[in-house]
Formats: structure tokens, C-alpha cells, sequence
């Protein structure tokens, strides 16, 4: 009975370890971009003077 408990654990632990293993740099990569676009946003609104454009020169 303990045997088979720790194999299902052992088997468990591993397959976690393995589905984490494959998701983490989504996981990683989104908390990046959530985190830059947190950054723009607080840069936008502690400078609510800064336009942003484009100058169009005439030919």
C-alpha cells in the first residue's frame, strides 16, 4: 500500500515537473510583456505633456 502510494506521488511530481518545465517560458515571457506595458503606462502618465507623431516633410 505505501508502495503504490509513493509511486502514484513519484509519478505525479514528475509529470508536474514536466508540464512546468514546458510552460514556464510562456508564463515568463507574458509577466514580461505585462510588465513593460505597465512601465509605458506609467511613463505616459508622468509625462501627459510628450506628443507623439510624425513629422511629414513636403517633397
Amino acid at each position: 500500500m505505501a508502495e503504490e502510494r509513493g509511486r502514484k506521488w513519484d509519478r505525479c511530481l514528475s509529470d508536474s515537473a514536466v508540464k512546468f518545465g514546458r510552460t514556464w517560458p510562456i508564463a515568463f515571457g507574458a509577466g514580461m510583456g505585462i510588465g513593460m506595458a505597465c512601465s509605458n503606462c506609467q511613463h505616459d502618465f508622468r509625462s501627459p505633456y510628450l506628443l507623439h507623431g510624425h513629422v511629414v516633410k513636403d517633397q
